[in-house]
């Protein structure tokens, strides 16, 4: 699956697909537990399965949303980065792709739990602990 593609006069991404089991594709949300904590900041992600923040208020079935909240001590707002993508679901396993849209990491992999539940990201400190559906 091409997930971004860019020509000298375009710039294309894809916003979601058909190709993820249906019976599983339905809206999750789930928020992660801090990692990266420093003597100055912290990060909070948050992640969305088939989300529907899409014009008109559609569920995009094969699309994922990740926000990601930089919080600066001491700083009155954090710095926040919001980026859609596409992830493809195999069991209990999922594969996601952000383009270039972030500047850690664009491609996720991880993992469902607990009837999901519960969310792990190889990426995202899963020794922090799982990221819980809310």
């Amino acid at each position: 699956m091409v997930g971004e593609m860019d020509t000298p006069n375009m710039r294309c991404g894809a916003l979601g697909h058909g190709y993820n089991p249906p019976a599983g594709e339905t809206f999750k949300s789930y928020d992660c537990p801090l990692i990266n904590i420093g003597a100055a900041s912290d990060e909070d992600n948050s992640i969305e399965f088939v989300h529907s923040a899409m014009p008109f208020n559609l569920a995009v079935r094969g699309g994922i949303f990740r926000q990601r909240d930089i919080n600066i001590y001491q700083a009155p707002n954090p710095t926040v980065r919001r980026a859609y993508g596409i992830y493809r679901r195999v069991g209990d396993s999922f594969y996601a792709d952000f383009g270039g849209q972030f500047r850690d990491y664009n491609l996720l992999k991880g993992r469902f739990a607990a009837n999901d539940q519960q969310l792990s990201v190889e990426q995202l400190q899963p020794a922090a602990g799982a990221c819980a559906r809310r």
